[in-house]
């Protein structure tokens, strides 16, 4: 049986509050259908951008079939500095 996309999004939003700690993980559809988000976390304070992409990603292999994967069109990793001028909040 094939897995709904809102299964899919709640899956990655769990998965990603699990593994990174004291994170805001935010994770919804975008209108064609593929998997947008952002976890931010102060973990991510003086990583890499792609530092902190390899991290997001190794949880999500480790954790989600191929064709779960395939539905992600991008997941953000930010420090809550970045989140806060992004949201200007």
């Amino acid at each position: 049986m094939a897995t709904s996309k809102k299964a899919v999004v709640d899956k990655i939003k769990a998965l990603l509050e699990q593994k990174v700690l004291n994170s805001h993980v935010d994770v919804d559809l975008t209108p064609s259908g593929s998997v947008f988000g952002t976890v931010t976390a102060p973990v991510f304070e003086g990583k890499p951008d792609r530092t902190r992409q390899e991290l997001v990603w190794q949880y999500l292999r480790a954790d989600l079939k191929a064709t779960e994967l395939s539905k992600i069109a991008a997941i953000l990793a930010l420090t809550p500095a970045e989140e806060k001028r992004l949201t200007g909040e």
